[in-house]
């Protein structure tokens, strides 16, 4: 039964994985591009923001939900962005907004 149960998150994953490395150049490129994917995984789905779920928010979207564990998450990917935002060791979205010359 546990194998059965794996077996779909596995397929899933290597999807996943399959299409980062066909990608892959897009994603170290192409920064717009990552942004977008970014947010909408993270943001535009839940919220009615993205293309596929215009207008039609619904919280039941995000994993979180389903496992009980929003606190946890939240709180990782708070310090996620944290890092994504604004870190010493590589270029990040701070960064390129600068050198876009976006304002507030």
């Amino acid at each position: 039964m546990a194998l059965m149960i794996a077996q779909p998150i596995i397929n899933y994953l290597s999807e996943i994985f399959n299409d980062y490395k066909t990608h892959q150049s897009k994603f170290l490129e192409r920064k717009q591009y990552v942004s977008t994917i970014l947010l909408n995984t993270l943001v535009s789905d839940v919220t009615g923001l993205s293309k596929k779920f215009k207008n039609r928010a619904n919280n039941y979207r995000t994993e979180y939900v389903i496992s009980d564990n929003s606190m946890n998450a939240i709180k990782v990917i708070l310090a996620t962005q944290a890092q994504v935002i604004n870190s010493s060791d590589y270029q990040d979205f701070s960064d390129i907004t600068c050198q876009l010359k976006a304002r507030k």
